[in-house]
């Protein structure tokens, strides 16, 4: 072979060489534009597939564990999140108490949270949370509101109302946020908080549904706090405003009453009883008056009525054990005033125990009770929670 053939097969050999350098090179940048190996985008992968395609995000996750060190917290936090995926709690949340939440990615905080929120083990929701309150970050925001709905959940209101003034603070144009927050100082009996924020927020401009709720309830806390005066011209104004309805009917029922007009109060829940008589609160009204008035026998038979559809109303049975005792049967008024007496127990033991829980870890033992008194007043709900938190604790 001369040396002219021989330069052009190697020129010839050296550029196919060359082009098979540049299609892998293309195909690699393709892989990898697919199938990324930093940590960072296979967590992002993980958690923008989470929602829409469980299985694959779950894919990701495990890559995230395999490629990572085992003590960074972030492949922790994956781990944990995988465990709680597929429903197992107790060592999601036993690998959750080593992690360096600090350290940890939001988005990955706010994952783990949101699943933990869904399947109602909210103190580890908490515990993913809490870290966010000091970031300034574009999910502290909802963070927050997910802590707030945590905290309501888990019964914790006091907590529950310093992260909804938190948030209200953060996002003082969020009427829907001050609605939420009027409505938890009014679960926790604030009520005179409660007045105080209805009137700055009817201050506002507010859409209407909100402003119509924010209206009747400026005028059930001027009746609670017994501003009389004040409550039948915010009653009139409604009527003005809104025209007549039922709602507003009975709150002149509680006027009548808190004024001492008691004929004028039966009057008004016999005019609005047959609208309203499918309701157990019709009964509980019209018996009250009834007591009042010294009517104890069609008192008792209304408030029969109300504990017979529902057992655990603490305030119905206590008028009824009234009325019996007014009747002269003591054995009916005794054992109604024991039921209630025990309702009123049950409810100021969970009181403190969901104090406690402010400031230690509540026990096996401690969640059991919770489970056992919230299913001795009737509530369900609550009770299924705190044996879920029972099982997971560990003594």
């Amino acid at each position: 072979m001369n040396l002219p053939d021989f330069r052009k097969r190697v020129s010839i050999v050296s550029a196919s060489i060359f082009a098979v350098i540049l299609l892998l090179t293309a195909g690699l940048a393709v892989w990898y534009g697919f199938f990324p190996t930093s940590q960072q985008k296979r967590i992002d992968l993980g958690i923008s597939l989470a929602d829409a395609d469980p299985e694959q995000s779950e894919r990701w996750f495990r890559r995230v564990i395999s490629a990572g060190s085992q003590q960074d917290a972030n492949v922790k936090l994956t781990s944990a999140w995988l465990d709680a995926n597929r429903g197992a709690w107790t060592q999601a949340e036993l690998a959750f108490q080593n992690i360096d939440l600090a350290v940890c990615r939001a988005d990955l905080l706010l994952l783990f949270a949101r699943k933990a929120i869904k399947a109602k083990h909210f103190p580890v929701a908490i515990q993913a949370l809490e870290p966010m309150r000091s970031r300034e970050t574009p999910e502290t925001n909802e963070a927050l509101a997910l802590l707030w709905s945590a905290y309501a959940a888990s019964g914790t209101q006091d907590d529950a109302l310093a992260v909804g003034r938190e948030l209200l603070k953060r996002q003082p144009s969020n009427h829907a946020q001050r609605l939420e927050l009027i409505r938890g100082l009014k679960g926790a009996y604030k009520e005179v908080e409660c007045l105080d924020e209805v009137l700055t927020a009817l201050q506002e401009e507010l859409p209407p549904p909100i402003r119509e709720e924010l209206d009747n309830l400026l005028l059930e806390q001027l009746i609670v706090l017994g501003d009389v005066p004040a409550a039948w011209k915010q009653l009139a104004e409604l009527e003005k405003r809104y025209g007549p309805s039922i709602p507003l009917q009975s709150k002149a029922v509680d006027l009548y009453r808190a004024e001492g007009r008691l004929d004028e109060a039966l009057a008004a829940i016999s005019e609005l009883f047959p609208k309203i008589e499918h309701l157990p609160v019709a009964y509980l009204t019209r018996g009250v008056v009834f007591l009042d008035l010294g009517r104890f026998e069609e008192a008792a038979k209304d408030l029969d009525h109300v504990v017979a559809a529902d057992p655990m109303n603490e305030g119905a049975r206590f008028k009824l054990s009234v009325a019996y005792q007014r009747l002269g049967q003591e054995k009916l008024a005794s054992e109604h005033r024991e039921i209630w007496a025990g309702i009123r127990q049950k409810r100021m033991r969970i009181t403190e125990l969901l104090l406690l829980q402010r400031t230690s870890v509540l026990s096996k033992n401690d969640c059991t009770e919770l489970a056992r008194l919230h299913r001795e007043i009737g509530d369900f709900d609550r009770s299924r929670y705190w044996q879920q938190r029972a099982a997971a604790a560990l003594k």
